[in-house]
């Protein structure tokens, strides 16, 4: 079983591992300071494309090796154990498919939730995903 934090991001509902995630806050200023350096941001709701649903929170993920990273979703909702069996593989769908692996649709929900690979968002901040439409 892993823990996973649920986030709302343009209405859609994704999770993200715990293991990454350093801190979590509800408001943020532009640009996100982690002990007074500013760290990059990744605005998820942005890269998804839709309407804005909540005011935004911003969930610090950590890498061992590259530090912290800001990752700006509309909510942050609650936590959720789910075992490996529970998802199901999803191939990489769009130009952000590199950054969803899974889906899972918890008991008691009718909604899936797509597994969010944090670790694949220092991908994103290295080398910015050029957007097609």
């Amino acid at each position: 079983m892993s823990r996973y934090l649920q986030l709302e991001i343009r209405g859609d509902a994704y999770l993200l591992d715990t293991a990454i995630v350093a801190e979590i806050r509800t408001f943020y200023d532009s640009p996100v300071l982690v002990r007074g350096e500013a760290v990059p941001m990744v605005d998820l709701g942005e890269l998804f494309d839709g309407p804005k649903v909540a005011a935004g929170c911003c969930i610090l993920v950590r890498r061992e090796a590259s530090g912290t990273i800001a990752v700006i979703v509309d909510r942050a909702d609650s936590l959720v154990e789910l075992a490996d069996a529970e998802f199901r593989p999803l191939p990489p769908i769009g130009p952000l498919g590199f950054l969803i692996d899974a889906v899972s649709i918890r008991a008691g929900t009718t909604t899936p939730a797509l597994r969010l690979r944090g670790e694949r968002l220092w991908e994103y901040c290295d080398q910015p995903v050029t957007l097609s439409r």
